[in-house]
């Protein structure tokens, strides 16, 4: 910020300039968080994390009776890690882009499923079912249009700050030619999947 600018303020060009670097913190721990399930990294076992290696991974298709009944099934039956016991994890959000958004929630939040042969209209058991989470980033995604079932916070994916330190580094500094001010902002910040059995993933259409 120039000296001029500093002094007239007119614009609130200080306060807007604080108020832009926290946002663009927040977007960058968003960011790093779902690029963890967009980029499908490889897990430790040398498969990537959503793999039929690691059976999360659903039969292609948009969300409906048959999809979401099949990815509560995938998750619920994953083992531990020595592969000798069921978990049960309980599915708890349901994760999509927001041009789903819409279709989605008729879906959970329809009643019945109604059909033309009306012996076959039967209650939607996921009516109202998740937590569910529109994300626009997923909007953004080149790799089709996927949702999500996520288990529990602590089942999915965790960030790691350095030195445990979650609020970003700010510094200051004054030019003496020139009178200018200015600010350094930075966040050191990872991510990555605890394990894949809290997470399935749906390619979706």
């Amino acid at each position: 910020l120039t000296r001029q600018a500093i002094i007239n303020d007119d614009l609130s060009e200080l306060s807007d300039a604080m108020e832009g670097f926290g946002e663009a913190v927040a977007r960058l721990y968003g960011d790093t968080a779902y690029s963890v399930l967009t980029t499908n990294a490889n897990m430790g076992d040398g498969n990537p994390l959503f793999d039929a290696a690691h059976a999360n991974l659903g039969t292609q298709g948009i969300i409906s009776e048959t999809t979401i009944g099949e990815a509560i099934k995938l998750m619920k039956l994953q083992k531990d890690i020595g592969d000798k016991r069921r978990l049960n994890i309980q599915p708890k959000y349901l994760l999509s882009a927001v041009k789903n958004e819409g279709a989605a929630e008729t879906f959970f939040n329809s009643q019945m499923f109604v059909s033309a042969n009306a012996a076959a209209t039967r209650t939607n058991i996921y009516a109202g079912r998740f937590e569910r989470i529109y994300e626009p980033r997923l909007d953004d995604y080149d790799s089709g249009d996927p949702w999500f079932l996520l288990g529990p916070k602590g089942k999915t994916v965790k960030l790691f700050f350095l030195d445990g330190n979650t609020s970003p580094f700010m510094e200051r500094e004054k030019d003496f030619d020139t009178d200018c001010v200015k600010w350094k902002v930075r966040a050191d910040i990872g991510a990555m999947a605890v394990r894949w059995n809290g997470m399935v993933k749906n390619t979706g259409a």
